[in-house]
């Protein structure tokens, strides 16, 4: 695979944006380097970013100093590092960002350059978290940065299969972005991103890395003692959510748009699959860490932690619970569309609602953004009651704050994701069938990518 197969910047992107970077005084009050500097403090402070597959809250200042010490000798994280600290103090400040479509297109075309088969695993590690961070600036600017040629939501896939056979055996540090960026791939899958769904990541034996504490390795990440704790409560649960969510790439081979489907063969064939991935997740299940099971019960464990941090842990454990969850519903709707709902199907629709109330009745009473997909996936196959519930919640969570909450943390697509849900269950309320969200997604938007 060739260099040429990643996103290429273009000149269209963002014109007169250079002057700004030029320093002229009458569009910015300052020189670049001011700026930069300003930028770099910025992320050196920044919140956690909101990730649609659950929280990263417990490790990010730990992650957030790793990536800012690296950024030093690497030009293109430290782009992308602008262009995400662009974005974010921005959107702190209730403005437009200026420069991050510029600092996103010398990201790339720095990352093009670098990224060779012949690369040390340290410039690919950096080059792997400029990907991961202008992912992340993809997701919060959403759509205005990056269209399909340029974007590595729609992208990133390339570099995950080209590198596998070396970073799947990264601990530390570049595994934790390497999964991450894997999670959001999965995102932009279920979004309709074209290219291939890498199937053989979501077969449960291959799609985990080696355990960190199995081995001893120099890495800046391994080597602080607060995310050593962090990783030894949340890493286990976090290896349930990866591999959990790296099985949605085999049911995306299932549907219409990478199938055929609708002849008696065809549809048995997708039964024989679906029943195996079924099993397959029910066997994760079943060999869950305990520790999950703690989601409800931060109380008890305030004699262990600080109350902060068992209340964070325990957010952190519903999150991936109804991440889990929806992936039942998930597969259902896409393999088994003319049967009835089961009733695992029933369950994850309760169990999801359940979670979010939990979640909902919390201080700050909005969901986390991590629940769209739960809730959206809920809502296309619960009661009308349930539908009514999952709905206002999902209002609530596209409204703006009306507190001092950070808007970067509510969902961009937030408002399209409800659109999206009430129309598909306005359809299928009136045909008494399924509707397709990507055919749907196609009627009602100009981009019908929509990350959820």
């Amino acid at each position: 695979m060739s260099v040429e197969t990643l996103p290429s910047p273009t000149d269209s992107q963002s014109e007169g944006v250079q002057n700004v970077l030029s320093g002229d005084r009458t569009i910015w009050p300052e020189t670049r380097k001011t700026y930069e500097e300003r930028l770099l403090s910025h992320f050196a402070e920044i919140d956690p970013p909101p990730t649609t597959f659950g929280s990263i809250a417990l490790e990010w200042n730990d992650v957030r100093d790793v990536i800012v010490s690296h950024s030093g000798d690497a030009s293109c994280l430290l782009n992308a590092l602008y262009c995400y600290s662009d974005i974010r103090k921005a959107m702190g400040e209730g403005s437009r960002w200026r420069a991050a479509p510029v600092y996103h297109r010398q990201a790339s075309s720095e990352i093009q350059s670098c990224v060779t088969e012949s690369m040390d695993d340290s410039l690919l590690k950096r080059a792997l978290t400029a990907v991961f961070l202008l992912m992340l600036s993809e997701v919060i600017s959403s759509p205005d940065l990056g269209d399909s040629n340029t974007s590595y939501l729609h992208s990133a896939y390339l570099l995950l299969q080209r590198f596998h056979h070396r970073t799947k055996s990264w601990t530390g540090f570049g595994h934790l972005i390497v999964s991450w960026i894997s999670l959001l791939d999965v995102r932009a899958l279920i979004a309709g991103r074209d290219g291939d769904p890498l199937i053989e990541l979501g077969m449960l034996d291959q799609s985990g890395a080696s355990s960190e504490m199995d081995q001893r390795s120099e890495d800046e990440l391994l080597s602080k003692p607060g995310y050593l704790i962090h990783n030894a409560i949340i890493g286990p649960a976090y290896s349930f959510l990866f591999k959990a969510q790296q099985v949605i790439r085999r049911i995306v081979c299932l549907d219409m748009h990478h199938r055929r489907r609708g002849t008696v063969s065809d549809e048995f064939e997708v039964l024989q699959v679906a029943h195996q991935i079924g099993a397959d997740l029910e066997g994760l299940w079943n060999k869950r860490p305990r520790v999950l099971d703690v989601y409800d019960k931060p109380e008890e464990l305030y004699n262990t932690l600080q109350p902060a941090a068992a209340d964070e842990v325990c957010r952190t454990f519903r999150q991936y619970i109804a991440n889990f969850l929806a992936i039942f519903i998930y597969l259902h709707r896409v393999a088994f569309v003319i049967y009835p709902r089961t009733d695992r199907v029933h369950r994850a629709v309760d169990q999801i609602i359940q979670l979010a109330t939990v979640e909902s009745g919390s201080e700050n009473h909005r969901l986390p953004i991590s629940f769209t997909w739960p809730l959206f996936v809920a809502g296309l196959e619960g009661s009308l009651e349930q539908r009514g519930w999952i709905i206002q919640e999902m209002q609530r969570m596209a409204d703006l704050p009306s507190d001092h909450s950070p808007v970067a943390q509510r969902h961009p697509n937030a408002k399209k994701i409800l659109q999206l849900l009430e129309e598909m269950t306005k359809r299928q309320d009136a045909s008494r069938t399924w509707a397709d969200s990507r055919l749907v997604r196609r009627e009602l938007f100009v981009d019908p990518f929509v990350l959820i």
